[in-house]
């Protein structure tokens, strides 16, 4: 039975999440290549970003903290350490707050520094096992991810997986086409896919 190539993308977290996945599995990743959108390598430089602390991420720390702490879920919380009285006030005012307070807490992390480096494929060395092409596409002016905590510079010239594609201008998960990109979605992102799963079958 002919087996087919996969690969995967993800975006914003779930780039993260991946290409953490691609260096905590090495050659066993059982994917033919990766891309990356959006996602940083380095969870712990991204903390020195103060525009994404203290602009978007207070508005998605309100977001998160308003879907996350409904009434039934709060007791949980509280038995695993969280105090949620602070959680829920405005003393946690980012998304670098609510992981200190909340997800590190709560799944036992021995501070945010360690959740990020257990989340960051550029903590331990992971980044030196990704064994299959892993592309990440990030844009220099991303307000919530800086595009340095990729690592580009440093990783590049030990692992020639890790390939990078950095634009000047397209936010986070956008690089708008056109006079009216709302006509064009996703183009860009699905059009790099595309052209990245191409390349890579082209070397087999």
């Amino acid at each position: 039975r002919t087996t087919l190539p996969l690969f995967a993308a993800g975006y914003s977290m779930g780039g993260i999440i991946l290409a953490n996945y691609c260096g905590q599995y090495g050659s066993d990743v059982r994917l033919r290549g990766a891309v990356n959108f959006s996602g940083v390598y380095d969870g712990v430089y991204n903390m020195k970003f103060e525009y994404s602390v203290k602009t978007w991420q207070s508005y998605l720390a309100h977001n998160v903290k308003t879907n996350y702490f409904c009434e039934r879920f709060r007791p949980i919380a509280a038995k695993r350490g969280v105090d949620v009285d602070r959680v829920l006030s405005r003393k946690v005012a980012s998304l670098l707050d609510f992981d200190r307070e909340f997800i590190a807490v709560y799944n036992g992390y021995n501070g945010v520094r360690d959740y990020y480096r257990a989340l960051s494929v550029a903590a331990e060395d992971k980044w030196k096992k990704v064994a299959v092409p892993l592309l990440a596409v990030a844009a220099q002016d991303d307000p919530i991810t800086h595009c340095d905590a990729l690592r580009a510079r440093d990783f590049t010239t030990v692992n020639d997986n890790l390939l990078y594609l950095i634009t000047p201008r397209g936010g986070h998960v956008g690089w708008p086409l056109g006079w009216r990109p709302w006509r064009q979605g996703f183009d860009f992102m699905n059009e790099a896919i595309e052209v990245f799963v191409q390349a890579v079958l082209a070397e087999d």
